[in-house]
């Protein structure tokens, strides 16, 4: 999935700092307001990167510092599939990732790791 994935987003190593490497990649969705937008989450040992594929009317990427989440708790999509993680950041902002019920485990333990 994320190789078919990968056809319809920009390459993540020309948005990746000198000193930055990719930890966990996987397909998600982000909630922006009611639109869940499809695309590919990506985890560096310094940013959570969420890039839009093409097809999303939204095409913005949406870059959260490390150092600035302030936590990480698993939350359920649609109030019934245990496959989101809600991530806040430092000004109470937050943003609803849907993973695959499989990953979300990981990305949970991952992230809250390096908080």
């Amino acid at each position: 999935m994320l190789k078919l994935l990968n056809l319809f987003i920009d390459d993540i190593e020309k948005k990746l700092e000198n000193d930055e490497n990719i930890i966990l990649q996987d397909a998600a969705n982000l909630f922006r307001g009611p639109i869940s937008v499809g695309g590919r989450l990506t985890l560096t040992n310094s940013r959570l990167i969420f890039q839009p594929h093409k097809i999303n009317f939204e095409k913005n990427d949406e870059v959260i510092e490390i150092e600035k989440i302030k936590g990480v708790k698993k939350v359920r999509t649609l109030d019934f599939f245990d496959t989101s993680l809600r991530v806040t950041i430092e000004n109470d902002d937050e943003y609803k990732f849907v993973l695959s019920a499989n990953t979300r485990e990981k990305w949970f333990e991952k992230v809250n790791s390096m908080l």
